[in-house]
């Protein structure tokens, strides 16, 4: 399980000339299907997730396609209508919050964060003050999470969390640089500048603001973060990248920075909205850090790809990874809605996009395949390796699924690479193991190869 939400983890690099508009019934090019639904096909094979929704819209239409199913034991496909945790596509809603309560008179984008803070908390500063602005840039100068965030339940990180207790942790934390110096990804810094809105608006919680201010005047009938009983029967179940189902997360805190769950429907109307924003969603476009690394600038809530100009930003919780990726200039969104935490699929969203814009994907649309080892093989591998006096790296097999759970660490899956079943590779970790096996052809220890350094461990268990 993944206990922190992502961050950034692929630049999308669209291209700006495209040419886009119907073809026949579809706005997608029927050579853009063809090379989606193929290689849609091997995230699908290679077991990376059960199923997910792709969206592509312009000004013209839209495209929906559900691939897959709603998980393992429920064979009906994703749609269009299908909820997900949109994970950290959350910020891009918080960051317009913001200048929605600036026009309210609320806030304003350059107060000082103390100005906003219960009475009797110090906010840490490092040379100036951290104003609101700075917290949806990601150049507030907080650290990524609180160094003393400890959840009850990882698996469910930011439950059973007082509303004050963000601002406890503000006070107990150093900034290490002074705002505007780094850019520095922080799901701290957007969780509380929800709790900061929340707070100026005089609202019960985070999703009755985004209802007041965002769902409701934009039509996104279901983008809420908090599900009703009818919103509940459709949401997909999540997935972590082991493809174990897992449970939804709770945001008792920092629900602006990951809560917002929402369906492909609302997820392109979205997009379309801010493909021609009203003057006042348009300044989150034009409000922009500029650091120098990594190459991405900032809007407000946005990434945005320094060459290409677009306008993006991917999720993730601990059984749901989502993309959404769009091009003022070109009238285009693509979104993807995915119910596992693998984040296979966004290479799909990527290369997407790309297409439309008549370009060849960079990465191309390829991913490793697996081998398929005889089920007795993969008995052999069951047991405990010692990799170092206080690392054990433990190997189990469910099915036709390997696993790998190093010591204090999540258990992943590990994939065959070739049909002999002796050696395998982690998806999203430059990793492999190989096993060694005996004269009587039994394993007797691993080797765990990664970062040019090759770790053996003997069999103990």
């Amino acid at each position: 399980m993944r206990t922190t939400l992502l961050g950034i983890a692929l630049c999308v690099n669209a291209g700006t000339g495209c040419a886009l508009g119907p073809q026949g019934n579809s706005i997608v090019p029927s050579r853009v299907i063809a090379q989606v639904e193929e290689f849609a096909e091997v995230l699908l094979e290679e077991e990376t997730t059960p199923g997910f929704v792709l969206g592509v819209a312009t000004r013209e239409g839209r495209w929906i396609q559900g691939f897959g199913r709603r998980s393992f034991d429920d064979p009906r496909p994703p749609e269009s209508t299908t909820l997900f945790e949109i994970g950290s596509i959350s910020k891009v809603f918080t960051a317009l919050l913001l200048l929605e309560a600036e026009a309210q008179g609320e806030v304003q984008l350059d107060d000082p964060l103390n100005k906003h803070v219960p009475e009797g908390i110090s906010v840490p500063e490092e040379g100036q003050p951290i104003r609101l602005v700075h917290l949806a840039l990601h150049a507030s100068g907080l650290p990524r999470m609180p160094l003393s965030f400890k959840p009850a339940d990882p698996n469910n990180p930011f439950a059973g969390f007082s509303p004050e207790q963000p601002f406890g942790w503000l006070q107990a934390t150093r900034v290490q640089d002074p705002p505007l110096t780094k850019y520095v990804y922080s799901n701290f810094a957007v969780g509380l500048l929800g709790e900061v809105l929340v707070r100026a608006a005089g609202v019960e919680d985070y999703d009755q603001l985004l209802q007041l201010r965002l769902a409701e005047p934009l039509g996104l009938n279901d983008t809420t973060a908090s599900p009703s009983p009818e919103q509940q029967t459709r949401v997909a179940q999540g997935h972590d990248a082991a493809m174990v189902p897992v449970q939804s997360w709770t945001f008792d805190v920092f629900a602006g920075a990951g809560a917002i769950r929402s369906n492909m429907e609302d997820m392109l109307d979205f997009g379309i909205s801010q493909i021609d924003p009203t003057p006042l969603h348009a300044k989150a476009q034009e409000v922009r850090f500029k650091p120098e690394k990594p190459p991405v600038h900032m809007a407000l809530g946005w990434h945005v790809n320094a060459k290409t100009g677009t306008l993006w930003h991917n999720g993730q919780t601990g059984g749901y990874h989502s993309l959404l990726a769009l091009s003022p200039e070109n009238g285009l969104v693509v979104c993807i809605l995915s119910n596992s935490s693998d984040g296979s699929c966004e290479r799909l969203a990527n290369g997407c996009y790309q297409l439309m814009c008549g370009n060849d994907p960079s990465p191309p649309l390829k991913i490793r395949r697996s081998g398929h080892p005889k089920q007795e093989q993969l008995e052999q591998l069951v047991g405990v390796f010692k990799i170092a006096p206080m690392a054990r790296l433990t190997i189990t097999k469910e099915d036709h699924r390997v696993y790998a759970k190093m010591t204090f660490q999540q258990r992943l899956r590990i994939y065959p690479t070739d049909d002999e079943g002796l050696r395998y590779f982690y998806r999203g970790i430059d990793a492999e193991i190989s096993f060694e096996q005996d004269e009587s052809g039994e394993i007797s220890s691993l080797t765990l190869h990664q970062h040019g350094r090759d770790m053996r461990g003997p069999r103990i268990e």
